[in-house]
This record gives C-alpha cells, sequence and structure tokens, in this order.
C-alpha cells in the first residue's frame, strides 16, 4: 500500500528476513518473512540498467581547528598495518552498496548470487523484486542513491540504511543487513525507513573536547581509520564516527613501512603486540574488560567486538574508549583512579581486530550504544617528526609524545 510523508508519494510495507531482524520488523508494524529459496522465477527477466553510484547522505565534515599540518599532503595512505583492518571494515559496506545498486538496477538475478546459498538467513527476493517494481512502475526510475547511517544488530549482523530517489523525488528508504561472512540476511523497503537512512551521527562534528588528551602510548605509533570519509571503516559506523586506531610500524623494503616482522602470521611478529597502553588523562576507571583471548591474526571475534577494554571517565561528560587490549594486562579494574601517563595495560589482538592494535576513541557517555564520539585531540605532539601544540590524527600520521609521559 501507499502513503504520504513530507508531500510525497512512499512504498509502505517492507520486507525484512533474519531471526532477529525479524522480531525487529514485527515490532514496527511491517511482514517478516521466513527464510525460503530466494529466487526470480514465475516472472520475465527484465534487461538490467546500468548501476546508479552510491553517495554519502552529507558532505565530509570539517572539524574545527583541525591542526592538519602543511597543506598539501594527502596522508589517506595505508600501511600493511590497517590494509587486513580496512578489508575487514570496508568490505560489508561494499557489498551493501552493490547489492542496493543491482536491486535497482532490476538486476535480480546478480543480486540473488550476494545471498547466502544454502541455509542461513536471506532476503525474500522475490517479495523484494515485485515491491520494488511496483514502486519503479508508479514512480519512475531510480535517479540517486545515497547510503545513510550504519548499525550493528546482535553479534554476527550488520545493517546498512540508504535513500533511493525515484524519477518524481519520492525517497524510498532500503535497508540492507549482512552477516560476518559478507552474506546478505536481510533487506527491506519501505516509508518506514527513510528516517533511519536520514539520520546521521554528526551531531558532534565540529566540536571542541574539554579534555586535554596526551597520546595514550609512548613511542612512535600509526595512526589509521582516522581521516573523515565513507573510505573510513569508523566513518559511518554509528557509534565510531571518530574512533582512531593506533599500530605501530617501521621502514621496510622500498620505502613501504610494515607492522610486522616475519611472515604476520603470530601476533608476537606484530610490532605493537605487548605495547604498554597509557592513560592519555587523569580520571576514572567506570568499566574494566578483561578475559577475552586474543584473535589468531587475520581472524576475528565477532562476539566480543571491542575483546579487553577499559572506559576512563574524565568527570566532566567525556570518556575514553581503549580496546583489543592484551588478556591479562589490566593493571586497573573499576572504581580505581588513573594519572595521566600512568600504565593501565597491554596492546593486544583482542575482539574484531585482525592484527594487534589500541582502538581509541572518546565518547559524550559511558556505553559505546547510546554514546557518540567526538573529536579526539592530543596535546604536545610530534606528528611525522614536527613539534605540534594540538592534533587531530589523520590515517598515516605518525605520532609521538613530545612531553614527557609520566604520570
Amino acid at each position: 500500500m501507499r502513503g504520504t510523508t513530507g508531500g510525497k508519494v512512499l512504498l509502505v510495507g517492507w520486507l525484512f528476513a533474519g531471526d532477529s531482524l525479524a522480531q525487529t520488523d514485527q515490532d514496527a508494524g511491517g511482514a517478516s518473512s521466513s527464510p525460503t529459496d530466494a529466487g526470480v522465477s514465475g516472472s520475465q527477466p527484465l534487461p538490467g540498467l546500468p548501476l546508479l553510484p552510491v553517495i554519502e547522505a552529507s558532505p565530509e565534515p570539517k572539524p574545527v581547528a583541525a591542526a592538519r599540518g602543511k597543506k598539501g599532503k594527502d596522508r589517506t595512505h595505508k600501511s600493511t598495518l590497517v590494509e587486513p583492518l580496512w578489508e575487514q571494515q570496508n568490505r560489508l559496506q561494499s557489498v551493501a552498496q552493490r547489492y542496493v545498486q543491482l536491486l535497482f538496477a532490476q538486476r535480480f538475478d546478480e543480486a540473488l548470487l550476494l545471498q547466502e546459498e544454502v541455509g542461513g538467513r536471506r532476503p525474500d527476493l522475490p517479495g523484494l523484486r515485485t515491491a520494488i517494481l511496483t514502486a519503479l512502475g508508479v514512480h519512475g526510475a531510480a535517479t540517486r542513491i545515497e547510503q545513510g547511517l550504519t548499525t550493528f544488530t546482535g553479534a554476527e549482523l550488520t545493517t546498512f540504511y540508504f535513500l533511493v530517489t525515484l524519477n518524481d523525488k519520492t525517497d524510498l528508504g532500503v535497508r540492507v543487513a549482512l552477516d560476518h561472512w559478507g552474506n546478505v540476511s536481510g533487506a527491506g523497503i519501505g516509508a518506514d525507513l527513510v528516517a533511519a537512512a536520514r539520520k546521521r551521527y554528526d551531531r558532534s562534528d565540529g566540536v571542541r573536547p574539554k579534555t586535554a588528551l596526551s597520546l595514550p602510548f609512548a613511542g612512535e605509533w600509526t595512526a589509521s581509520n582516522a581521516t573523515l570519509g565513507p573510505g573510513n571503516g569508523h566513518y559511518l559506523n554509528a557509534n565510531q564516527r571518530f574512533a582512531i586506531d593506533f599500530g605501530v610500524t617501521e621502514e621496510g623494503e622500498g620505502g613501504k613501512r610494515r607492522s610486522h616482522r616475519d611472515k604476520g602470521t603470530k601476533n608476537l611478529d606484530y610490532l605493537a603486540y605487548g605495547r604498554d597502553i597509557l592513560a592519555p588523562a587523569d580520571g576514572l576507571v567506570v568499566q574494566a574488560v578483561d578475559g577475552v583471548p586474543d584473535n589468531v591474526p587475520g581472524q576475528v571475534d565477532v562476539y566480543f567486538r571491542l575483546g579487553n577494554t577499559l572506559v576512563l571517565s574524565f568527570e566532566n561528560g567525556e570518556y575514553a574508549v581503549l580496546s583489543h587490549l592484551l588478556p591479562g594486562s589490566l593493571r586497573v579494574r573499576q572504581g580505581d583512579r588513573v594519572q595521566r601517563g600512568q600504565v593501565i595495560a597491554k596492546c593486544g589482538n583482542s575482539g574484531n581486530s585482525t592484527a594487534p592494535h589500541l582502538h581509541f576513541q572518546l565518547n559524550d557517555g559511558p556505553l559505546m550504544s547510546y554514546a557518540s564520539t567526538l573529536p579526539a585531540y592530543f596535546r604536545q605532539v610530534k606528528r611525522n617528526g614536527v613539534r605540534t601544540a594540538d592534533v587531530l590524527p589523520q590515517s598515516g600520521d605518525r605520532l609521538e609524545s613530545a612531553v614527557s609521559q609520566g604520570p
């Protein structure tokens, strides 16, 4: 059926398949579908159309006082440290984008190939096909596809929201869920999804935090997954927009930097593994998680995404999250007070991590599920060898403290 929102005609009612997601659909008043042998039999295939590009829902924000250093130097390159992390975090986004592109190009047989072939959770592709063709018949072809936010649903599913604009300016919300292995596990379209597709976790863009942070490590480390934009795996995640991954790299053959020695098949091969992690400011430990085993490099733990983690309150409404720590290395527990520069744990490879590194972010609340991230500015830092009073790290920056880190 159809309804109106804001003067636009929208398709109401949507389809979604999947265990935990089916309950969500029922709560929203939609129709949930059970896993079926997805296919497009019983209808004549239509000629495929060219794929529309997927664009960002809003321009890349420019936080105030970013202190980017010398102009004209792009630091978005990837080292051997970040390559597996980028692949892990961005591959699901790429699959979701292509799935939506194929659906609205009426290339349903190709979309079917992105779903799990045997068992598991799958969208009702014939139902989606009927709904999409009905919408296109009423409102005209798709002219624009925007990606909205990204969320986690349970341990294994990541959900992506899109806004598709049709020829008569009608907006259609689209939701695509993927399992950890990259299979499309559920999909839905409808008016109820428009608000979610448009929602942005950008309320902290341009905010200047109150906490003066010191780097949470000694020596030189390299930042990755930090530059704002859809190419950064953190950026479209609802709760990690300004997160930074820190690792240790060294100069390798041909001037390329590498994060490990030997083959990198063991955690001990990695330069960051076992290094001390420091408190970035005076604060109170409000969460301490330990006992999550390290991963074998290249594998991830989807059930304990943050791995071993410390959350520090700076008692001004701001909190630091330090994750993927070495099991058994935490030197503090909930309720302890810490001083700037104090050793609080060691770098590990636990949680949603393919290689040893430190995940760091500054939040406006203690719980990741509800908090918004804040731009993390670090004081008195040597950035690529140049002393800088204030740094908002970008991917590829090599950073070390320019002052003593002792408590």
